[in-house]
């Protein structure tokens, strides 16, 4: 073989044909299919509360707060949760309810 003769091509019956662009994302979205109810369901359980016990009064709630800025324990009851979050006016804490995870106004006069 000479250095100057470009190599050549490789046969055919060892050439494996390529998935088209098409055929390539719709087997991207059918592993997907397979997975996303599972993901949903952990990424639920993650989010749920740790306990169901405020830290303050340790009174046990169904609904529970958890408050981020106060810290990753930081779960109260509601009564606890206005009475600390009266001067805190920028912390957004959250309140689980059958599930679900709603945004929780302190009610701060009484």
């Amino acid at each position: 073989m000479d250095m100057l003769e470009p190599p050549s091509p490789p046969p055919t019956s060892l050439i494996k044909p390529s998935m088209s662009y098409s055929a390539k994302k719709e087997k991207l979205l059918k592993a997907w299919e397979a997975i996303r109810s599972k993901m949903l369901h952990t990424h639920i359980e993650e989010m749920s509360p740790a306990t169901t016990c405020c830290v303050l009064c340790h009174s046990t709630v169904d609904n529970i707060i958890h408050c981020d800025t106060c810290g990753p324990n930081a779960f109260y009851c509601d009564l606890c949760c206005n009475q600390i979050h009266k001067p805190m006016l920028f912390h957004r804490p959250k309140k689980w309810n059958v599930g679900l995870i709603f945004t929780y106004t302190c009610r701060l006069y009484k």
